[in-house]
């Protein structure tokens, strides 16, 4: 994940953004609301990238990402319960 917006820290936009960013260095950027998502925490516009088996590929990429300049990039199931983890609490 690159970025986690509300709509009142840009949303959509923001997201969107982000994603350009992210094409412009050759990845493919998905930009969702996490409301679909049972394993995210509701009420975010939500920019990622990849999808990996495991959980240290996805690490891997965020810290290459993190040297990029996308300093809040994180590795996190996205998805249903099971079989990601459900969404932490507020």
């Amino acid at each position: 994940m690159l970025s986690s917006l509300t709509d009142a820290q840009g949303g959509r936009t923001a997201a969107l953004a982000f994603g350009t960013q992210l094409a412009s260095i050759g990845y493919l950027p998905d930009v969702f609301h996490s409301d679909f998502h049972a394993s995210l925490r509701s009420g975010y516009w939500v920019t990622a990238t990849g999808r990996y088996d495991d959980e240290d590929s996805a690490a891997s990429l965020a810290l290459l990402l993190k040297s990029m300049g996308f300093d809040i990039a994180y590795q996190r199931c996205v998805g249903d319960v099971p079989p990601c983890p459900p969404a932490p609490p507020p």
